[in-house]
């Protein structure tokens, strides 16, 4: 795959995945009654709940101002700014991909689409909405939305196409061969 549809590829995933994000979180905040006013957290009211698996998944509305499993809650200009600078960082990876390197590509764009998902919300909203909720018995797993999943699933994705990824000529270890004439290295 040429790098041009490299970056095809990274932008119809970004922007897919960005609209899977959003529309299932209105989705879900419409129709199960969640109710907040935005950039005011204590006002949330989290509506109804939809059992998808009795006793061990639902559709439940939460807010999050904070990110993973609520760390740096409450630091949403730092949170909006990190994400920005990983954005960016994902965007130069992107650009340098070599052509063929389908997978990480398909992967990165996950990643931008969660991360603009997010983004999103934090700067509408003040918060993430999140409404998918995993459990067993006493054991709760922190909501989470699909931004978040693409963001795990891209991170797996890239870990997976490193481990698949074949060396370069120009990182194969040199050879150490001593040459007759002064004994350096070959």
């Amino acid at each position: 795959m040429s790098r041009k549809n490299l970056l095809m590829l990274f932008l119809v995933t970004a922007v897919v995945g960005t609209v899977a994000d959003l529309t299932t979180k209105y989705w879900a905040f419409e129709s199960l009654g969640a109710e907040f006013e935005p950039h005011e957290p204590e006002t949330f009211h989290p509506g109804e709940t939809l059992v998808l698996i009795d006793g061990c998944f639902d559709i439940s509305c939460a807010i999050n101002t904070g990110v993973a499993f609520s760390a740096l809650r409450g630091k949403r200009w730092l949170i909006m700014v990190f994400s920005l600078v990983a954005m960016g960082v994902v965007l130069v990876i992107q650009l340098k991909l070599p052509a063929g390197a389908w997978g990480r590509s398909l992967a990165l764009g996950g990643i931008a689409a969660g991360a603009v998902g997010n983004l999103y919300d934090r700067y509408l909203y003040g918060v993430v909405r999140d409404f998918i909720h995993v459990w067993y018995q006493d054991w709760h797993y922190p909501f989470f939305n699909v931004a978040d999943m693409l963001i795990v699933l891209g991170a797996i994705g890239i870990i997976l196409a490193e481990f698949r990824r074949k060396p370069d000529k120009a990182e194969d270890t040199p050879s150490l061969k001593t040459s007759a004439q002064g004994g350096k290295a070959g």
